[in-house]
C-alpha cells in the first residue's frame, strides 16, 4: 500500500506553492502542517485519511493497480478534513477525529441514509447557544447537526431567541437557539 508523503510541495488552493510536513498519523486520522516558501507557517490540515482500494474504478475505464492512501480535496473540507489556523486547535481536532473514527469502525452502519438503527444521540446545549457553538461542543459534522435542529425546530423543542452579528462583519447574522425544556437535552 502507497501511504501518505511525510512532505510535498503543491498549490493546491491556488495560493502559490505551499510546503505540507506531516506532523502527526495515527488511526487513520492525519495533521499537516501547511508552510510558505519564505518558511513562514500559512496554516494546519486535520483529516480523515481515505484509502482508495486497488481494482477501484477511474474515470476513463481504467482501475486503480496499487492501494494508496488519498489526500483530501477540497469537497472534504468541512465533512471529514478540516483547516485549523493554530496548532492547539488543529491538534483538538486530531483527536476528535480519532474518535469519530474509532466510532464509525466499531458501528460501521452503512453508507447513504441512516436508519433507526443508526441513529446518533446528541446533547443540546442548556441556555443560549449558537450552530458554531453546538458544533463545537458535540464534536459533530455541521450539516449533521443542522437536519437535527431542522427537526427540533420544527417539533417545537428548540426556539430562535435573536440574533447575533459582529460589529463589522460581512454576511448574516448568527441565529441564537434556546431549549424550550432542558429535560429533553438529549436528541
Amino acid at each position: 500500500m502507497k501511504l501518505l508523503q511525510k512532505e510535498f510541495v503543491a498549490n493546491v488552493d491556488k495560493t502559490g506553492d505551499m510546503k505540507f510536513i506531516q506532523l502527526r498519523k495515527d488511526k487513520g486520522v492525519a495533521l499537516y502542517e501547511r508552510r510558505r516558501f519564505d518558511k513562514s507557517l500559512f496554516g494546519y490540515e486535520v483529516f480523515i485519511v481515505k484509502t482508495v482500494e486497488a481494482g477501484s474504478p477511474l474515470p476513463g475505464g481504467s482501475t486503480v493497480e496499487e492501494t494508496y492512501e488519498q489526500y483530501p480535496g477540497a469537497s472534504a473540507f468541512g465533512k471529514t478534513a478540516y483547516a485549523p489556523a493554530t496548532l492547539e486547535r488543529a491538534e483538538e481536532m486530531f483527536d476528535q477525529l480519532v474518535e469519530r473514527v474509532k466510532v464509525t469502525k466499531a458501528n460501521p452502519g452503512r453508507r447513504g441514509r441512516v436508519g433507526k438503527s443508526n441513529t446518533v444521540t446528541v446533547t443540546v446545549p442548556v441556555g443560549k447557544f449558537t450552530m458554531n457553538q453546538w458544533v463545537e461542543e458535540s464534536g459533530q459534522d455541521y450539516f449533521f447537526l443542522r437536519k437535527k435542529m431542522k427537526k427540533l425546530l420544527n417539533d417545537g423543542r428548540v426556539q430562535k431567541v435573536g440574533t447575533e452579528k459582529n460589529e463589522g462583519s460581512r454576511g448574516k447574522p448568527k441565529i441564537i437557539y434556546k431549549l424550550v425544556n432542558e429535560a429533553s437535552q438529549c436528541v
